[in-house]
């Protein structure tokens, strides 16, 4: 998720063909209330989840969403919108090592 991106993992992947999956796309839903994250969702005119999961997408990787909700689902499924250039740079820019299981950072 763009608050945890860890590109330094990622581009050792993607240079040794491993495919990159995103565990936990939407940082446990505990990052979703972020002002610049919910900003950049409005401007684009979908959700901060939705927002979450096509950073993950735009970068190549496969993504694990879950919920119990079945609206949430069908959100998680529809994520065709475009993230520009400059957002998805604005979206690593988020990037504060904030995991949901520090322990492991």
């Amino acid at each position: 998720n763009p608050f945890l991106a860890r590109d330094d993992i990622v581009e050792f992947c993607k240079k040794a063909g491993i495919t990159v999956v995103a565990h936990t796309p939407l940082a446990k839903a505990e990052k979703l209330n972020d002002d610049s994250l919910v900003a950049m969702a409005e401007r684009l005119g979908i959700s901060p989840a939705t927002l979450m999961l096509r950073f993950g997408m735009r970068n190549g990787y496969k993504i694990i969403p879950r919920s119990s909700d079945i609206d949430h689902i069908i959100e998680n499924y529809n994520t065709n919108v475009e993230i520009g250039e400059k957002d998805m740079r604005i979206l690593h820019g988020f990037d504060c090592r904030y995991s949901t299981h520090p322990k492991y950072l």
